[in-house]
């Protein structure tokens, strides 16, 4: 299986309750019809979904073992190519996953038999971008699953998706980091200072992956100082003109992608200066994250990227005047 940079062992060590429930559902053998890992990013959600699917196609006999990581069905687990695995990504060109990708994709899946004799695995890796539609006909295969059918579903929250959906999935929370073990994954493969990653971890509300990518990548850096500039002209009340509002928004959505991955960091950012207000200012930034994740759901049902975040920003100024109630 593809771990990426992080070794599932070390996440599981930071992810203890995730962990417990993964082993006891392989050990046990008592597999569900559907899993859903959420929490935020950076918490090794995608690698243990991976993790996951790869023990439950296991052909090794000793379930404490699973994933053995040598035999066939780990093999091509690792290779990405086992033939009851199926991966419903988001097309490139799509901010979504529609109703027409369950039908193409996910209902064959579920009409044929496994090739191997075991599970058939749907892992939706981006499970937050199912649209409501795709989500109902998602539920098909949640309420009659075809034959061994495991469905697992990785979302950043339980929000996005409808309550019918949850209710029918087994969940997997992944827990925020708390700060020494923030700073231990930070410092990992580079050496930075305790005032640095203290720094990070108050700005980002400890969202170490989001930490590494500004620690090792210039463009990302640069775009969390603009995303950070962005919040505090916000929060001090330098930020009124309707000319800055649409200047702002211009610069932020050159597409609805990149205008949803700057809301993105723009709720961490909010999120980081939640956790460090003051009691009676916390409702504040809560609302303004509230906002957030309203304008990007919008902007995900096809809304007009540049005037969500016009609109976005009247609110935010709004919720941050110190008159507001």
């Amino acid at each position: 299986m593809n771990e990426g940079a992080v070794n599932p062992g070390f996440i599981m060590q930071e992810q203890p309750v995730a962990e417990r429930i993964m082993r006891t559902i392989v050990r046990r053998d008592d597999v569900s019809s559907a899993y859903l890992f959420y929490g935020g990013d950076g918490l090794g959600k995608d690698t243990l979904a991976r993790w996951f699917v790869a023990a439950l196609q296991c052909g090794c006999q000793d379930p404490v073992s699973r994933p053995c990581g040598d035999c066939s069905s780990c093999r091509k687990c690792a290779e990405q190519n086992h033939p009851d695995v199926h991966v419903l990504d988001r097309h490139d060109d799509r901010s979504t996953v529609s109703i027409d990708q369950i039908r193409n994709e996910v209902r064959p899946v579920l009409r044929r038999r496994a090739y191997e004799g075991g599970h058939k695995i749907i892992l939706v890796p981006e499970a937050h971008r199912l649209t409501p539609e795709a989500q109902n006909a998602m539920l098909k295969s949640l309420e009659e699953p075809a034959g061994s059918t495991v469905v697992v579903l990785v979302s950043p929250s339980l929000r996005p998706l409808l309550p019918t959906v949850r209710s029918r999935c087994v969940r997997i929370p992944f827990h925020d980091l708390n700060y020494s073990t923030f700073r231990v994954r930070l410092q990992r493969d580079r050496q930075l200072s305790e005032s640095d990653c203290r720094q990070l971890y108050l700005a980002t509300a400890g969202n170490v992956e989001l930490s590494e990518a500004i620690v090792h990548s210039e463009e990302e850096s640069q775009r969390w100082k603009t995303i950070e500039q962005l919040a505090e002209e916000l929060v001090e009340g330098t930020f009124p003109s309707p000319v800055e509002i649409t200047e702002w928004a211009e610069r932020l959505a050159p597409d609805r992608d990149a205008a949803r991955d700057y809301l993105a960091l723009l709720t961490v950012a909010m999120r980081g200066r939640l956790l460090r207000s003051a009691r009676e200012g916390q409702f504040r930034f809560a609302d303004c994250v509230d906002v957030i994740s309203r304008m990007d759901e919008a902007i995900a049902t096809n809304a007009n990227a540049r005037l969500a975040l016009e609109v976005m920003f009247v609110k935010l100024r709004r919720i941050l005047d110190s008159d507001y109630n």
